[in-house]
């Protein structure tokens, strides 16, 4: 070891220095995201739609949000479930009040928990710190658009 180095060393040290935190955090990063992509390919190969899910209904006295009750009904995997449309709406008009709302259910459970571990993926994606480097969020887009077309899936469901 030197132990007057010239400004030249410590600026030459100082750059590798540099150079290998971007490069050490950039392997880190692609790591968490490789990790995430496994944990999200596992998720969704092992995720199977019920035969059946339950919707809540209103009980019809409506005293309380304790009053509801469920119907069942059988799923078919094919079809997609149209959206109510938002073009004519007002602030005071949910285009929702009148869709029946998935149940919290053991028939729904595996739903329930699919949407949850998607949402959960996303969020570790959100964590990961690209640092500026453009592979780390190239690779972190596609991650996340993947896993946000399979949630608009099965989101159908809901």
């Amino acid at each position: 070891p030197l132990d007057n180095p010239t400004p030249e060393q410590v600026a030459a040290a100082e750059k590798i220095q540099d150079a290998y935190r971007s490069y050490s955090s950039r392997k880190q990063a692609l790591k968490s995201i490789a990790t995430l992509r496994k944990r999200f390919l596992t998720a969704k190969s092992n995720f199977t739609l019920p035969t059946t899910l339950d919707y809540e209904t209103p009980s019809g006295d409506g005293t309380s949000e304790d009053s509801q009750q469920h119907t069942t009904v059988t799923v078919d995997r094919s079809a997609a479930l149209p959206s109510p449309s938002l073009s004519a709406v007002d602030e005071h008009d949910d285009p929702f009040k009148h869709v029946p709302r998935l149940a919290y259910t053991p028939t729904n459970a595996a739903l329930h928990g699919y949407e949850e571990e998607l949402n959960r993926i996303l969020s570790a994606l959100d964590a990961i710190d690209s640092r500026g480097d453009a592979g780390v969020r190239a690779a972190r887009r596609e991650l996340a658009r993947m896993v946000e077309r399979e949630a608009e899936r099965v989101e159908r469901w809901r």
